[in-house]
């Protein structure tokens, strides 16, 4: 699927600088604690470089639909795989980044209990929407596993639900 390298590199180029820009030079940790940490940054970049994917096939699967639907096929449209493969690549890397975010989530919560001695920190406002996040994505893996959910629908909802994940990056990091 090489196409799909169009959508993610942009994407991905911008969440670096983005990450680059934010985190100050003097952060310092504790080694004891730094394991945790390590592991909370790495699982959760891992979890959203998926999502990324998720949401670039579902917009290309968004794209190829509404070019099909008017039977236009042109430009990119002859270049993007089929609505199957798209729909296929877009399952399995929700399958590889739910798990993830979850072990992500699950290491910040055990990194910042050793740090604050709490769960959430000092500031559990900026843990909310990462929650909400995870519970859209949980919704997607259960209605694409269970309910055989496929298509328009959730394609929409990934989007949605990747356009909550940068807003509630954005917040957690700030």
């Amino acid at each position: 699927v090489y196409t799909l390298g169009a959508f993610v590199s942009p994407v991905g180029f911008l969440l670096m600088a983005y990450s680059f820009l934010l985190t100050p030079p003097e952060r310092t940790f504790v080694p004891a604690k730094a394991f945790w940490n390590t592991m909370h940054f790495t699982v959760s970049f891992l979890a959203l470089s998926s999502f990324v994917v998720v949401s670039a096939a579902s917009l290309m699967y968004l794209i190829q639909e509404r070019q099909l639907k008017k039977h236009t096929v042109t430009g990119w449209g002859k270049r993007m795989p089929d609505l199957d493969t798209l729909d296929n690549l877009f399952y399995r890397s929700l399958v590889f980044g739910f798990p993830l975010i979850t072990v992500g989530i699950g290491s910040g919560f055990i990194w910042s209990a050793s740090r604050y001695g709490s769960m959430f920190g000092p500031n559990p406002e900026r843990i909310l929407p990462i929650m909400f996040v995870w519970l859209i994505y949980a919704v997607l893996v259960t209605g694409r596993s269970i309910f055989g959910w496929r298509g328009h629908q959730i394609a929409m909802l990934s989007a949605i639900g990747f356009a909550a994940a940068i807003l509630a990056l954005g917040i957690h990091l700030y």
